[in-house]
């Protein structure tokens, strides 16, 4: 993935406040939805999930949002190879 896109969704895990990782989704989404859309998409479906950490106490964040940031990273990546066309067509 590029480099910015990984910063960009690190900006939603790593955000001090569920609001402001919501601001970072709508920014993120507004940024990458036209290339990205599937992935987006799986985001913006996804989002309670992704963000459900933000229910725990902040001292467990660190431990509890690993496992989202990696899903999420896999999940765009797969979702912008899946959307390429196919060069054999």
């Amino acid at each position: 993935m590029a480099p910015g896109v990984k910063s960009d969704l690190n900006d939603i895990q790593h955000a001090e406040t569920r609001a402001d990782a919501e601001t970072a989704l709508i920014t993120f989404s507004e940024k990458y939805g036209v290339k990205y859309a599937k992935g987006v998409a799986c985001l913006i479906k996804d989002k309670e999930e992704i963000l459900a950490f933000f229910d725990f106490p902040a001292d467990h964040w660190g431990h509890l949002r690993t496992s989202p940031t990696a899903a999420t990273s896999l999940r765009l990546a797969t979702t912008a190879i899946a959307s390429k066309p196919d060069p054999r067509s």
